[in-house]
């Protein structure tokens, strides 16, 4: 698990682990679960400070201490489960039952902040990768005819 969130880490710039409580009903040895997260679960774009200091998806309180982390149930970019506004919900989950993995990479940077190489970054390097090995195929295609 460990090599799992930290693979995750370097993919997406960060990697969350969830503790979910369980009731001693739910037959299980040890009532709790530990599930790892892409970092895409988190809301970045709920940002705001009036009522609540939030910056992108971690809630602060007044001290600067995590209070909860604004999660969606379901990947963003995968199964979308629409509410009847559209979109996708994000709710919080208490900073208690959340370690978030990240890399700060300078000093003063928001420690919500995303850390080592940013998902969009690194999917945007892939698809130039398809397209130029596309190209190459094509052209060794039309050179031979």
């Amino acid at each position: 698990m460990q090599a799992l969130i930290v693979r995750t880490t370097a993919e997406s710039g960060d990697g969350i682990v969830r503790f979910r409580p369980r009731l001693l009903t739910d037959d299980f040895r040890v009532p709790l679960q530990l599930q790892v997260l892409e970092g895409d679960f988190l809301d970045v774009a709920r940002t705001m400070a009036r009522q609540r200091h939030i910056v992108q998806g971690v809630q602060f309180n007044m001290i600067g201490q995590r209070e909860a982390y604004w999660l969606y149930n379901y990947h963003p970019g995968g199964v979308f489960m629409l509410n009847p506004r559209g979109g996708i919900l994000s709710q919080p989950v208490p900073a208690s039952e959340v370690m978030h993995q990240y890399c700060i990479l300078r000093p003063g940077r928001c420690a919500a902040c995303r850390g080592w190489l940013r998902h969009a970054a690194m999917r945007d390097l892939d698809d130039y990768r398809d397209a130029e090995r596309m190209r190459k195929k094509t052209e060794a295609c039309l050179a031979g005819s």
